[in-house]
């Protein structure tokens, strides 16, 4: 037999100190390693934090000692926020995400305090709405915002990462009033979209009639976006008439504030394939323009190596004609060399 283990436990029950027995009777607990009771727990500091046992979880959580009520119910009210926002910092899996929502909250209340006090600026990011870079937080403007050409906005912007999809999904109703809506807001109030009962997805209103221009708007075997004849088109047919729908910025000045108040940067750079530069008179000056409908899917013959079939009969025009039969299914093709475009005349080039 091991003789280092007692035969029975009577012993050890028999052997438990006085001092002991005492404790547990004075405190009314049962075990020794009991919590303290809540005549204990009420002789805590007021306000400190106390270890409490949580048996649902089977561990110790850091907690506010129960604060002396107060005759006023308003020190009640601050007390227990100041309870709520303690045991929401001090809980483990939640202090960083405590700490970076208490640093976001203070940028932005810093931020809009410099805005106060900057009425210019102020001014700016309401009518401009700041721009975003892909998210939803709105961030500052370069200081060099009223200098970018056209080249900056893809560079900064990061474009060539937005073209380089394998797939483009053509835009939806939702997205092109986010375009016409902006250039409400930032560039011309007066412009009204809602006349035209012909939706964006569609076109617009084709020589005054209320129908759809005779295309429509779809993927490429290039994997880009086009137009295709939606019937048979004659040669000498008009088939292209922005008059109405197509969008003159008055400058360099309001084409960026344009672009800045945008939501997001991947409707930026798509803007920058939806504009083109062209003068509405014959030695007038250079305007930046924009078609906010699928009008502007329409893609060079050259780049799709097949031949142009619509071309406007002057320069100055914003009317296209068939140069060719067309047939229905048939992408239709111009030809962006016969428009005099010249960034650095609007000032975006460079």
């Amino acid at each position: 037999m091991d003789r280092r283990y007692p035969t029975t436990t009577k012993s050890r029950s028999a052997a438990a100190p006085a001092a002991v027995l005492r404790r547990q009777q004075s405190s009314g607990s049962n075990s020794f390693f009991d919590e303290p009771n809540a005549q204990q727990q009420q002789q805590q500091p007021r306000g400190s934090p106390s270890r409490i046992y949580d048996p649902k979880k089977n561990q110790y959580t850091k907690q506010r000692a129960p604060a002396i009520k107060s005759s006023s119910p308003a020190v009640d009210r601050i007390d227990r926020i100041a309870g709520s926002l303690f045991n929401f910092l001090t809980a483990s899996k939640f202090n960083i995400l405590g700490l970076i929502t208490l640093v976001m909250t203070i940028g932005t209340v810093y931020g809009r305090f410099q805005l106060g006090r900057d009425p210019e600026e102020s001014e700016t990011f309401v009518a401009m709405r700041r721009f975003r870079l892909g998210g939803n937080h709105a961030m500052q403007l370069p200081s060099d915002w009223d200098t970018w050409t056209l080249s900056d906005f893809k560079h900064e912007f990061l474009c060539h990462h937005h073209f380089n999809k394998e797939t483009y999904s053509m835009y939806t109703w939702d997205q092109w009033n986010t375009l016409r809506k902006t250039f409400n807001e930032a560039v011309d109030p007066t412009f009204n979209f809602n006349t035209d009962p012909v939706p964006p997805t569609k076109g617009y209103s084709f020589q005054v009639t209320g129908n759809a221009p005779p295309f429509y708007a779809d993927q490429t075997a290039r994997g880009a976006p086009g137009l295709f004849a939606s019937r048979r088109i004659t040669k000498g047919e008009l088939v292209f008439d922005g008059t109405h729908s197509d969008v003159t910025f008055p400058d360099a000045h309001a084409f960026r504030k344009f672009m800045f108040a945008l939501p997001k940067k991947d409707i930026a750079c798509d803007v920058t394939k939806f504009i083109w530069s062209q003068r509405l008179k014959e030695d007038g000056p250079m305007h930046i323009m924009a078609a906010f409908n699928i009008a502007t899917y329409v893609n060079d013959a050259y780049e799709a190596e097949k031949e142009v079939n619509v071309l406007p009969r002057e320069e100055n025009s914003l009317k296209l004609y068939a140069t060719t039969d067309i047939e229905k299914g048939d992408e239709i093709l111009t030809h962006f060399e016969h428009y005099d475009a010249d960034w650095d005349e609007v000032g975006l080039g460079h």
